[in-house]
């Protein structure tokens, strides 16, 4: 097996994740305990799901999972696609904010490693606004429930990088040819939320 350094967090994660969206409906609660135990027990570390899969399901049996078990998992959810409120809506603070503790809660954890946006519209992109959102969240302390933290004030710029890196990835793509493809880019945040 064979591990690798997540960005610039303290992370190792197996080179093969597994993704949830089956988890999310396409199984029962059974089997998807059966597919994530094998999983952890072939030495995956990574779980992807997104809070749009089963419109929270996966997010909630993967809380359910968790409890079982020792290891430390590596757990990165996406946003965005919720129904509520719906695009673009979803991509604005008050939402992203009201999304994060509801995926916590589903969860049951007091953090969320990895935060992605799903499928950011290309006018959101463009305007910007969602950074300056991502900015304000990370930059601040906010409480699930008022006793679970998801978010802490940035130590270093290991946060700023990556959202620069992707708002003149971002820019540079919307001039050139791969704007039909952008919409569909996840937007990652390569810092552990704790």
């Amino acid at each position: 097996m064979k591990y690798r350094r997540f960005g610039r967090t303290d992370w190792n994660v197996y080179e093969v994740g597994l993704g949830c969206w089956q988890i999310g409906g396409a199984v029962s609660d059974a089997t998807a305990f059966e597919v994530l135990n094998a999983a952890l027990d072939a030495g995956v570390n990574f779980l992807d799901t997104a809070d749009v899969y089963g419109l929270g399901r996966s997010e909630e049996l993967i809380g359910r999972f968790l409890k079982t078990r020792s290891e430390s998992v590596f757990v990165a959810t996406k946003l965005g696609r919720f129904p509520d409120p719906g695009w673009p809506a979803n991509f604005e603070y008050e939402t992203i904010v009201k999304h994060v503790e509801a995926s916590l809660k589903r969860l049951g954890r007091d953090h969320i490693d990895l935060i992605q946006l799903h499928c950011v519209p290309t006018e959101v992109l463009r305007r910007g606004e969602v950074f300056d959102s991502l900015r304000r969240i990370t930059d601040t302390t906010i409480g699930m429930e008022s006793s679970l933290m998801w978010g802490k004030p940035l130590r270093g710029s290991n946060l700023r990088r990556p959202l620069v890196w992707w708002r003149r990835c971002v820019r540079s793509c919307l001039k050139g040819s791969f704007l039909r493809m952008l919409p569909c880019v996840g937007v990652w945040i390569i810092q552990r939320l704790r």
